[in-house]
């Protein structure tokens, strides 16, 4: 299949307009992506008539001028990894030295504003992933924005992508890819990662973690982001026909 386009700050920095505002004292960011998440900003703005400053602001254009609520925040994350700490998301820097990272752990993963007080919030942005090479990459995947309403979180109307995946229904396979044998074939250069089931090309990203020596690996059920081995695979067994690692020769 044809090469995806590359993703954009577009992708990268959402904006979400509340039609209603809501008040509240807390907002929270979480996802269920595989750990880390990587949050480079969270803003939260009281509602404007002027409108709101741009996600990626330009020193060329000029800005409304309407306070960032997180600012003044006090943040909290459910995990932290190395000097990434969650402090680092509101701090108004667009560095990819300044970024919240999660824990290489399984989700959820959140990231709270604790405003102290109730504010009214109108509008909420945030930034994933960093640039690289002009690229953007790392950018959330599944992740939803809640309010505090004073006993629970509730999400925020249209301030989501995806659905959390505890909430996604439980879908019958169509599939028992079990029952015969098939062949599994990933293929990487310095641009891309090619992956192919029965010799038929069925995804191509960029390559932007493969460049140097690598193991391979037969089984997801050794990786944390699969998830917890749990004795629910007490008795399950995968058969290896053959294994083929093939180096391209210099051009």
């Amino acid at each position: 299949g044809p090469r995806p386009p590359d993703p954009t700050p577009g992708d990268a920095g959402l904006q979400f307009v509340l039609d209603k505002p809501v008040t509240t004292s807390r907002i929270r960011f979480v996802s269920t992506d595989a750990g880390p998440v990587r949050v480079m900003e969270l803003r939260a703005f009281p509602p404007s008539q002027q409108g709101y400053p741009s996600v990626f602001p330009n020193h060329m254009e000029a800005q409304p001028d309407v306070p960032n609520l997180a600012t003044r925040a006090k943040v909290e994350a459910s995990s932290t990894l190395g000097r990434y700490t969650p402090e680092m998301a509101i701090d108004g820097k667009l560095d990819t030295n300044s970024r919240w990272l999660s824990a290489r752990t399984v989700g959820p993963h959140h990231l709270s504003l604790d405003f102290r007080k109730p504010q009214a919030v109108g509008c909420l942005q945030f930034i994933s992933g960093w640039e690289d090479n002009k690229v953007w990459t790392g950018i959330v995947d599944d992740f939803r924005l809640d309010y505090w309403d004073g006993d629970n979180w509730l999400p925020i109307p249209g301030a989501s992508r995806k659905a959390i995946q505890g909430e996604k229904p439980v879908a019958e396979p169509t599939h028992n890819l079990a029952k015969e044998f098939h062949i599994y074939a990933l293929e990487w250069n310095e641009k891309e990662l090619i992956y192919l089931f029965d010799g038929k090309v069925i995804r191509r990203m960029r390559n932007g973690i493969c460049h140097g020596p690598a193991p391979v690996w037969l089984s997801l059920a050794i990786i944390k982001w699969a998830g917890a081995v749990t004795d629910a695979i007490d008795g399950a067994s995968m058969d290896v026909d053959y294994v083929r690692v093939w180096q391209r020769k210099p051009q």
